[in-house]
């Protein structure tokens, strides 16, 4: 199985493993801004994010900051 993102890279990974590897890459483990606004724009059925979503653009609303 071979899929293609947006970004125009082909890749053997589920969408899953594909967010989940690239988000590795972007802050080793720490979930930054730029971390949610990927999974914002990233979801997949059942990817248990609604909860941690929300939290976060709750605190971003508080804070002042776009989401």
């Amino acid at each position: 199985m071979e899929n293609t993102f947006a970004i125009g890279t082909q890749t053997q990974l589920s969408n899953e493993m594909w967010r989940t590897e690239f988000l590795a890459t972007l802050d080793e483990g720490d979930l930054t801004h730029e971390s949610f606004m990927f999974i914002k724009s990233n979801r997949y059925a059942g990817d248990s994010e609604d909860e941690t979503l929300e939290e976060y653009s709750q605190w971003c609303k508080e804070q002042g900051y776009e989401f």
